[in-house]
């Protein structure tokens, strides 16, 4: 008899979560507000800092270019120094493994 009130509970719990991620689910798309273009926009901005991906230059180009292997080669530097710091760490007083950090 014990068992079958335990089994009772168990699948009004499962009900239970079952309606109520039906009911989020529902209410989720029931209450979201719908999108209606009124106005065409450009897809280029007139002003701000994406200004320059519209029409962009040779030279903006190749700054963004340096820019990005700085960026890289400094993120490089700095995994290269924390696996050497980690090497050393874990190299438990060995002097070669210490060297070769």
């Amino acid at each position: 008899m014990l068992d079958n009130y335990k089994k009772l509970i168990y699948d009004l719990a499962k009900v239970k979560k079952l309606a109520s991620f039906a009911l989020s689910f529902l209410g989720f798309f029931a209450l979201t507000p719908s999108a209606f273009a009124a106005t065409q926009e450009t897809l280029c901005a007139e002003r701000g800092m994406f200004k320059a991906l519209c029409n962009p230059q040779i030279g903006d180009i190749i700054v963004g270019l340096i820019n990005l292997i700085f960026i890289l080669s400094v993120i490089v530097a700095l995994l290269y120094l924390i696996w050497g710091g980690f090497k050393w760490l874990t190299s438990g007083g060995d002097k070669t493994a210490v060297q070769g950090a």
